[in-house]
């Protein structure tokens, strides 16, 4: 498996900061796969794209998490979510019981989007605990 050409900062210092309204966290998730690491990312799966996926998860929160994590499922392999390493695709569980999608940067952190904060780098621990950790690259 090689390492991606893109380094790790050029890619957080890319998103880091940008409003949530801007980049949902799934869009995040896929941009940072497709666009900077070059990794083939589906644009739809069940019916659902990445531009209405936001809408419908407002409506149907938990059905739309659950479609995430059998998305993610048909994504890479599995990796143990104790022991993440940089690049892994990852579903955390945060402080709102909400599941929500990141891209681990190592040392136990990930990049996500958060509704409040935007585009931010979250510490991997109880609050936001990685459910389901794949391996893509």
């Amino acid at each position: 498996m090689r390492a991606p050409a893109t380094s790790l900062a050029a890619v957080t210092g890319r998103y880091l900061g940008q409003p949530f309204e801007a980049l949902p966290c799934l869009e995040l998730v896929c941009r940072i796969y497709r666009d900077d690491l070059g990794v083939a990312f589906p644009e739809e799966f069940k019916g659902v794209t990445r531009d209405d996926f936001l809408d419908r998860w407002k409506s149907n929160r938990r059905g739309l998490e659950s479609l995430m994590l059998r998305f993610f499922r048909s994504l890479g392999r599995p990796v143990d979510v104790r022991r993440p390493r940089r690049w892994d695709l990852l579903a955390c569980l945060g402080r709102t019981r909400a599941v929500f999608p990141a891209v681990c940067t190592g040392r136990g952190q990930a990049i996500t989007s958060t509704i409040k904060e935007g585009v931010v780098i979250v510490s991997l621990t109880k609050i936001n605990r990685p459910i389901m950790a794949r391996r893509l690259i």
